[in-house]
């Protein structure tokens, strides 16, 4: 989910910025200039990834000098998970670990369901040994970006909690809500719901986890 938010906004912000004009040539071909408006903020988004990348090198550093250097078991993770009233979650939460010389990744994952056959999908995934990673979604989060027309909104959200950001995707033809949200400079939280017609039932249910415990890891 978080790569198709950083496609999105990286898409957007792109097409926003090009002005595409005729070329004299006769091979049909067209030239693209950059909007100097447009371009600045091109040039912002990438000044946003390396301060953010820096700043998890700093987090990084001071996690080696603690020891804190690998992601979380899943098993781990899975304590972070809610309880939702009226639904339930037979399987419980899965995930994987996957460590290799420099990187380290672990994710975990759960599906509740209602009476009514409603899903509601939960994954956290520790990216505390994958900082690039983290920082392409971190970016696309910290963009400021709105989209909205009569089938999708996408907008940048304000949870008014230190160390934690947000987006959130409603797709109002099928009544899908998503939140994707970066905790700590280390953790992205997922939620997909189905029969929604905001995701204020989501946001609800995030302030329930223990992010304040999260963002301080």
């Amino acid at each position: 989910m978080f790569l198709r938010l950083s496609f999105v906004v990286l898409f957007f912000a792109c097409f926003a910025a090009c002005q595409i004009e005729s070329s004299d040539k006769d091979d049909g071909s067209v030239n693209i200039k950059l909007d100097e408006e447009m371009e600045g903020k091109l040039t912002e988004i990438g000044k946003q990834i390396g301060d953010i990348a820096k700043e998890q090198k700093k987090k990084a550093e001071r996690r080696k000098e603690k020891g804190d250097t690998a992601a979380l078991h899943y098993k781990e993770l899975a304590k972070f998970m809610p309880d939702i009233a009226g639904y339930t979650s037979e399987k419980g939460a899965k995930g994987s670990v996957n460590k290799a010389v420099g990187f380290s990744i672990s994710t975990s994952k759960q599906k509740f369901t209602n009476d009514a056959g409603e899903d509601i999908d939960i994954s956290i995934v520790d990216y505390v040994g994958a900082s690039a990673l983290y920082s392409i979604a971190a970016a696309a989060i910290k963009s400021d970006f709105y989209s909205e027309s009569d089938e999708e909104l996408i907008r940048t959200l304000d949870l008014g909690m230190e160390d934690v950001i947000g987006m959130e995707v409603l797709d109002k033809e099928q009544k899908k809500a998503t939140l994707t949200v970066g905790v700590g400079d280390r953790f992205l939280i997922t939620m997909n719901a189905e029969n929604q017609e905001d995701t204020e039932g989501l946001k609800a249910l995030l302030k329930e986890m223990d992010l304040e415990t999260m963002a301080g890891m």
